[in-house]
C-alpha cells in the first residue's frame, strides 16, 4: 500500500495535456516520472513493477502515476487503447504528489473516464472546463484512494474517520475520537499523521470542504447557502477555510464549474 503524502492545500495547476492512445513501447522503465497522470485504460492491460511488487491495470481501471515516481510498465496484452492526462500541481514552487507509486483504483474509475472523454474532446476550444474536469478528476481520485487506504492499513482508526465523515457539521473532539478508537489521543494523533498526512482535525476541515465542493457543483447552492447547509455560523469563517482547503475562494470555484 503506498504511502499517503502530506497535501499542501493551497496548489496550483501549472499545465496540462490529455490525450489518447495505443502504446509503442510496450516495456519501459521509469526512473523518475517527469509529471504526474492519471491514466485510464480503455483497452487490454499493463502490468506495473515497483521494486518487489507487480500489479496489474486492468480494461475499466485507472492508475494514478505520480511525478518522480520509479516503476516498470509492461504492455501485456496485444490490442491496448488508453486515455490520459499529464498535469503538475506546486504549492510554492514545490510539487504537489499523493503518493509515492503509482496506485491503481477501481472504483471511481467510471466517473474519470467520463471526465477524461469531455477532457479530451473540448480542451482545446474550452479551456476553463478542461481545468474543472480535471480539478474533479483529482478529487475523485483522492476519494478512492483515501477509501481504499482507510479499509486497509488504516483499521486502526476507521471508527475515528467514520465518525467524522457522518458528523461533518458537529464540532469535534480528539479525545472522543481516541475514546471510539480505543488508544490514547497522542496516539490517534500519530496514527492520523502517518496514514493520512494530517491530524483529526485537518482531516475533519478536508471532508468538510469536499462536501462543499460536491454542494456548489451539483446542487445549484450559492455560496452562503452552502455555507449554512455545512453549519458555518458566517460565510466569511466558511470563504477562508474553502480557501485555505482547496486554494481557491468558493467563488472561483463556482466559476470553473
Amino acid at each position: 500500500m503506498p504511502r499517503l503524502q502530506n497535501y499542501a492545500a493551497q496548489t496550483a495547476l501549472e499545465n496540462f495535456f490529455v490525450f489518447k492512445y495505443r502504446p509503442k513501447i510496450f516495456r519501459k522503465q521509469i526512473l523518475s516520472r517527469a509529471s504526474s497522470s492519471i491514466l485510464y485504460l480503455i483497452e487490454g492491460r499493463y502490468l506495473y513493477e515497483v521494486e518487489n511488487e507487480k500489479v496489474y491495470l486492468e480494461a475499466g481501471e485507472a492508475v494514478y502515476l505520480p511525478k518522480g515516481a520509479q516503476y516498470t510498465y509492461n504492455v501485456v496484452s496485444e490490442q491496448t487503447l488508453g486515455i490520459q492526462v499529464e498535469f503538475d500541481l506546486s504549492e510554492d514552487g514545490k510539487t504537489v504528489v499523493f503518493s509515492d507509486t503509482p496506485v491503481i483504483f477501481k472504483e471511481k474509475a467510471a466517473e474519470i473516464y467520463t471526465l477524461l472523454e469531455e477532457m479530451e474532446r473540448t480542451s482545446t476550444q474550452d479551456k476553463w472546463l478542461a481545468v474543472s474536469n480535471l480539478y474533479r478528476i483529482i478529487g475523485l481520485f483522492c476519494e478512492g484512494m483515501r477509501a481504499a487506504s482507510v479499509s486497509g492499513v488504516y483499521e486502526g482508526i476507521v471508527p475515528a474517520v467514520q465518525y467524522i465523515e457522518s458528523h461533518l457539521q458537529s464540532k469535534i473532539y480528539v479525545e472522543d475520537l481516541a475514546k471510539l478508537c480505543g488508544i490514547s489521543q497522542s496516539h490517534l494523533r500519530r496514527l492520523f499523521i502517518k496514514h493520512l498526512g494530517m491530524s483529526p482535525i485537518q482531516y475533519k476541515n478536508r471532508v468538510l470542504m469536499q462536501a462543499a465542493c460536491k454542494l456548489l457543483r451539483s446542487t445549484g447552492m450559492n455560496v452562503s447557502e452552502t455555507a449554512d447547509a455545512l453549519g458555518f455560523n458566517d460565510v466569511y469563517t466558511f470563504s477562508q477555510l474553502f480557501k485555505k482547503e482547496i486554494g481557491i475562494s468558493p467563488k472561483k470555484y463556482m466559476n470553473l464549474l
